[in-house]
């Protein structure tokens, strides 16, 4: 029923609490449309952060959480991993303070797969009260457009495309790393000191030439004379 994270300090219960005793926490009660949840997403990413950052090191706290910097800022935050369940409503999570006691913001996201289907506003910052656990809703609600990795406007593989301009969008969701097409093969093919999508010639990663217009081989510009032989290369 509950798990103990050292490091951190805090204590995720996933569902009701089955005692009444005097404690010191807060409930999160994920809200909405339980069953339009259910049906778009396979999971639920509550994602706790806080005011004060916790002294901790990445890395996974318990089965269902882990301890990492979501939005690049610099600052940990702890992501806990819900399942939406099958019927009723959507679970609440219970938070306890440990070592440290700093308000915390809280937003909830769904998800089915990679793509983000849902999300919450972020609620908060909301204070641990000695002897108290107040519950605070958390309203999701399903987005107008999954977002994921292929439209989120991160190189989120770091191969230098994004998105659209990623070959691997053109038939997935995922951005996976270099490919096998001159543009998006990690290289310099050209040899112009720029590679893959650093480099002008590259329209995007399913390019398959760097070469430069005076040396591909082709007449580009319909004149007749290709490469070196044509006199707009001379200079």
């Amino acid at each position: 029923m509950s798990r103990r994270l050292p490091a951190l300090a805090l204590l995720a219960l996933l569902g009701a609490c089955g005692s009444e005793e005097l404690r010191t926490g807060m409930r999160i009660a994920l809200t909405g449309d339980a069953d339009a949840i259910r049906a778009a997403a396979d999971r639920i990413e509550v994602v706790v952060a806080p005011e004060e950052p916790w002294s901790a090191e990445a890395g996974e706290r318990g089965r269902d959480a882990v301890l990492e910097d979501v939005d690049g800022d610099g600052v940990l935050e702890l992501v806990i991993t819900v399942d939406p369940g099958s019927s009723g409503a959507l679970p609440v999570v219970e938070l306890r303070p440990g070592e440290s006691t700093s308000p915390v913001t809280v937003q909830a996201h769904g998800y089915l797969g990679v793509l983000e289907t849902a999300r919450s506003a972020v609620g908060g910052p909301w204070s641990f009260v000695r002897e108290q656990v107040p519950t605070h809703d958390l309203a999701l609600g399903l987005l107008d457009v999954p977002v994921g990795p292929c439209n989120d406007g991160d190189d989120n593989d770091g191969d230098g495309w994004v998105d659209a301009a990623d070959p691997d969008c053109a038939g997935g969701d995922e951005e996976l790393g270099y490919g096998e097409t001159a543009c998006n093969d990690g290289e310099d093919d050209d040899g112009d000191g720029l590679v893959d999508a650093d480099d002008p010639e590259c329209a995007d990663g399913a390019d398959d030439g760097e070469a430069p217009s005076c040396a591909d081989g082709l007449d580009d510009d319909g004149d007749g004379w290709v490469d070196a032989a044509d006199p707009d290369c001379a200079g």
